[in-house]
């Protein structure tokens, strides 16, 4: 038994993400707390706001704000995450004609980058509908459960490591079935020479990722929620 356990010692851990989608096209929750939007000259707020990420009829970032004390128009607006210093523009598509109380719903409509001057040593990100491949072993901490899951692509200056969920099986028979979405394998970004960099050079490198990836999958396939 010890023998054993000193063998699963030596595989890495899985990169754990920081979203999962446990059902295909289940969505994902990103943000929930104050929101406060701005249309025009006036503002509107919210103590009970949401912001998630949605797969279909499309994926996109939609954030419903409820318990208003007066609704927007339809339309172009900014919202302002105060908890966590974060503004971004977005649109308005539904306000309910006879609400209770007033509430609203929409999408992001640029990308919300926290703060994007602060450098870091790796960034993780998410994958969606990657193809399964039989790659280096990695396990979970707690527990002896290893899988051939892990990926590492290499260039002068990056490397990029990609790891199958564990539940990636179950997901990809879901989605043979239901078809859609879901998170199936997670990624990390790091220098070669463990330097750290910003969120632009990291995101130049997403995109050639992006591209490397929707070629040897036949689809386009991006890294998410990096």
């Amino acid at each position: 038994m010890k023998r054993i356990e000193n063998t699963f010692s030596k595989f890495p851990f899985y990169l754990a993400p920081h979203y999962r989608t446990l059902h295909p096209n289940s969505s994902i929750p990103l943000y929930s707390g104050s929101l406060v939007l701005t249309q025009g000259s006036k503002t509107f707020t919210s103590s009970e706001g949401s912001i998630e990420l949605v797969w279909l009829p499309r994926p996109e970032v939609r954030f419903i704000m409820t318990s208003m004390e007066e609704a927007p128009d339809l339309g172009a607006v900014e919202i302002e995450a105060p908890d966590i210093a974060s503004r971004f523009y977005a649109y308005v598509k539904n306000v309910p004609i006879f609400p209770r109380n007033y509430s609203c719903s929409g999408i992001i409509t640029n990308k919300v980058v926290a703060n994007p001057s602060i450098k870091t040593q790796y960034a993780r990100f998410h994958l969606p509908n990657m193809e399964r491949y039989i790659g280096e072993i990695v396990r979970i901490p707690t527990s002896n459960h290893s899988w051939r899951g892990r990926l590492t692509l290499k260039s002068a200056n990056w490397i990029a490591v990609l790891d199958e969920l564990p539940d990636a099986k179950e997901l990809s028979n879901a989605l043979q079935l239901e078809g859609g979405y879901a998170l199936m394998h997670s990624g990390e970004l790091r220098k070669t020479d463990d330097q750290t960099f910003t969120y632009d050079e990291a995101n130049e490198m997403a995109t050639a990722i992006f591209y490397f990836l929707s070629f040897t999958r036949g689809f386009w396939i991006s890294p998410l929620l990096m």
